[in-house]
C-alpha cells in the first residue's frame, strides 16, 4: 500500500467513526427533543403548538439532513473522504438540539 493509500484509508476510518458517533448523537438528540415535549401535557391551551411543532420537526430534519450529507460526502469523496464533514455535522446536530429544546421550553411555559 502506498503512503497516499494509507492516508486515504486512515481518513476513511475517521470518517466512518465520526458518522457512527453522529448517528448515536442524532438518536439521543431526537429522543431528548421528543421527551421534552411531554411537558406540553400540562399546559393545555396555553402552549404554543406552532413553535412546539416547528421545534420537533426541525430537529428531525436537521438530524436526518446531517446524516444524509455525511453519508453523501463519504460516498462522493471515495478516494479522499473528509472526516471533518461528519464532525461538523455532529456539531450542527448538537447545536440544533439545544435550540430545539429551548424552543420547546418556550412553547410549553407561557
Amino acid at each position: 500500500m502506498t503512503e497516499l493509500g494509507a492516508i486515504a484509508a486512515g481518513n476513511r476510518a475517521k470518517a466512518v467513526l465520526w458518522i457512527l458517533l453522529q448517528t448515536g448523537v442524532s438518536l439521543v438528540s431526537c429522543a431528548l427533543v421528543v421527551f421534552s415535549t411531554l411537558s406540553a401535557a400540562g399546559c393545555g391551551d396555553g402552549c404554543d403548538y406552532g413553535t412546539l411543532s416547528f421545534a420537533v420537526h426541525s430537529a428531525f430534519t436537521v438530524c436526518g439532513g446531517a446524516f444524509v450529507a455525511s453519508i453523501a460526502s463519504l460516498i462522493l469523496l471515495r478516494r479522499r473522504p473528509l472526516w471533518w464533514l461528519p464532525a461538523i455535522a455532529t456539531g450542527v446536530v448538537i447545536l440544533w438540539t439545544v435550540v430545539a429544546v429551548v424552543l420547546v421550553h418556550i412553547a410549553t411555559h407561557p
